[in-house]
């Protein structure tokens, strides 16, 4: 490589090494001429050689070229779409077990609603075994005896109430025997309305109170259930005493078969051992006390009906009940 240097400032051609200097591999062989003593310019001419910014020449140069070069056109085509991700093949999971709206599957929820039944039921049996608990308790202290009532100087006397018909009507029991006390005190049922049940369903005491409340506006109708023995047979004898009837539930055989209906106390004379009532299916009848306490206390059924225990159980209907006008 070989660079050549121009010095301006001495031209003497008497000195070839100001002129070129020559940087090679080759050996330089002086020349013939005398080599003039290098002049270095004076302090007076302060001037330097130009500066070589290598960058910014290089800069300019490639920008000028980059001008003249001809720009293709820009590409009509659209531009490519953004690649998407490729769709995963979704893998079938193995068929499981068939599951309800709840999540459950249907084992789980069969074990949720056999677990759910079984323990209303428990709770239904310890229900209904409270309330059988409780009758049998009742009736083990209302069985009481009586047999004092004969040798008693009050309730041995025989008491009577007069003036009692059953009218020929079609009512059901129950209001036939309120009918019956209500016109013997005087003040027949005028109502109609107050008669709201038929002969084919069970008429509670409270509905015959509530019936005679009405037409005797001027005496209090007491429903009086769970009785003692001695206590029942005691309130009758008063009451009758007073030419005022009862109205007493017993367990009575009819056309039907036996059955619950009610019926009216017009006497009674524990001395002789007995009472009799009137029943709107069957008329008069006269009972021993054993026989009268085994009705009211429904003791008469073979076989009680389901009805019947259903109500003995929880408390809608009761052994020794009777309806008393005060």
């Amino acid at each position: 490589m070989v660079i050549i240097m121009d010095n301006t400032r001495n031209n003497a051609p008497e000195n070839e090494l100001n002129i070129k200097q020559v940087f090679s591999d080759d050996l330089i062989k002086p020349s013939e001429r005398p080599i003039a003593p290098i002049q270095l310019p004076s302090d007076d001419e302060n001037t330097e050689p130009p500066a070589f910014d290598k960058p910014t020449v290089f800069d300019e140069r490639f920008a000028a070229r980059q001008a003249e070069r001809p720009r293709p056109e820009a590409s009509r085509r659209p531009p490519h779409p953004a690649p998407t991700a490729p769709r995963r093949r979704t893998r079938h999971a193995a068929p499981g077990p068939r599951r309800l709206f709840s999540g459950e599957t249907i084992s789980d929820a069969a074990r949720r609603i056999i677990r759910e039944l079984c323990v209303l039921l428990l709770f239904a049996l310890l229900v209904s075994g409270g309330f059988w608990l409780k009758g049998a308790i009742s009736d083990f202290l209302t069985n009481d005896t009586y047999a004092s009532l004969a040798q008693s100087t009050v309730y041995s006397e025989a008491v009577r109430c007069r003036g009692i018909e059953l009218e020929s009507t079609t009512l059901p029991d129950g209001y036939a025997a309120a009918q019956a006390v209500c016109t013997q005190l005087g003040q027949p049922i005028t109502d109609r309305s107050a008669f709201t049940k038929t002969e084919e369903e069970i008429i509670f005491p409270s509905e015959v109170s509530a019936c005679m409340t009405d037409a005797l506006s001027d005496s209090e109708v007491q429903v009086r259930s769970g009785l003692s023995n001695r206590e029942l047979l005691t309130r009758i004898h008063e009451n009758l005493r007073a030419n005022k009837p009862v109205i007493v539930l017993l367990a009575e055989s009819d056309a039907a078969g036996m059955r619950l209906q009610y019926a009216v106390v017009n006497s009674m004379n524990a001395e002789r051992d007995a009472i009799t009532v009137i029943s709107p299916l069957s008329g008069e009848i006269r009972y021993t006390l054993e026989d009268f306490i085994a009705a009211t206390r429904f003791s008469a059924y073979k076989k009680m009906p389901f009805q019947v225990k259903l109500g003995l159980t929880f408390g809608s209907l009761s052994r020794n009940t009777a309806i008393f006008v005060e």
